[in-house]
Order: C-alpha cells, then structure tokens, then sequence
C-alpha cells in the first residue's frame, strides 16, 4: 500500500513544498502514483541542481537531482 496520501509532503532544495494532492495517477498506469505540488518559490530560481523528495507516511522516498533555472 501507499500509507496514508494525505501525509504527503515535498521538499526541494531543502525548501517544504505544499502539496496539492495524490493518489494513483489512473487505470491506464497501474501502480503508478501522482502527486502535485504548489509552486516552487522564487527563492529557488537560479539555485541550479537541487535534491528533490518526498516523504509519505513518514517514508522518505530517493533523492533525485534537477536543475531549476
């Protein structure tokens, strides 16, 4: 199982992100989950490459590195 959605929280480049929902992204990508975060801050804007997670249920997902401009 997932864990409880509602407890879904983002985080980017060490800053918290809201996040705006999740759940499964739909019949036609079984087992695949979506989650939809607020806005990024202007804060972030140039920082370059920056980690990414997220946490659910208190379960911290891998860390991926993107580039914001």
């Amino acid at each position: 199982g997932h864990g409880d959605l509602t407890t879904v929280r983002v985080n980017v480049g060490g800053v918290a992100i809201s996040s705006l929902g999740a759940g499964d992204a739909g019949a036609q990508f079984v087992g695949l989950d979506q989650i939809n975060s607020g806005a990024l801050p202007s804060s972030l804007a140039g920082r370059k490459e920056v980690e990414v997670s997220v946490t659910v249920a208190g379960k911290t997902t891998n860390k991926v590195m993107v580039v914001i401009q």
